[in-house]
């Protein structure tokens, strides 16, 4: 038996707001639940009277409500959360920051521009063609040392990060 539209979206605001709870007995994380039940709500309401938008509007609309949404849940305190909502709308006065492009442009990043400059140049066509009109036997193995040197590269790069424990462990 189909369940009446008011019920389901009251189903929907409960399972969002227990899951903030399930998440953290705070008042960020009950806001947070509540909020995305309550645009599954809204969204259930426009698609019902066919309202549906265009890709791009849908996809802003998504956007917007997700970063609002996630300030709710990344936020220590409520104010946090309602000071970090104002300065993402540009109503706060701009802070001095500390840091400078150096300080993005580290030398893992000034590796990853250089591989991607190179892996985007065309050359790696012509060595295969190179290769095969040679006959050689070499490829496969050329293949296979690149990619085990991109898998260690990468496989290190992950292990040089630091410490970043797992979300849960907070609550």
């Amino acid at each position: 038996m189909p369940q009446s539209r008011p019920r389901q979206y009251r189903n929907l605001v409960t399972v969002f707001f227990l899951c903030g709870l399930w998440h953290g007995a705070s008042w960020n994380f009950v806001i947070w639940g509540l909020w995305h039940g309550a645009f599954l709500v809204i969204e259930r309401i426009a698609s019902n009277r066919g309202d549906r938008g265009g890709r791009i509007w849908s996809h802003l609309y998504t956007m917007l409500v997700v970063m609002i949404g996630w300030v709710f849940f990344r936020a220590e305190t409520l104010p946090d959360a309602m000071a970090f909502l104002r300065a993402m709308a540009g109503l706060t006065a701009p802070a001095a920051t500390p840091f400078t492009v150096g300080w993005y442009l580290t030398p893992e990043l000034w590796l990853a521009l250089a591989a991607g400059a190179i892996g985007s140049v065309p050359w790696v066509p012509l060595v295969r063609a190179q290769l095969e009109t040679r006959r050689t036997t070499l490829l496969p193995l050329v293949n296979t040392a690149t990619l085990m040197a991109l898998l260690v590269a990468s496989i290190l790069q992950l292990a040089a990060r630091t410490y970043n424990p797992f979300i849960y462990f907070r609550f």
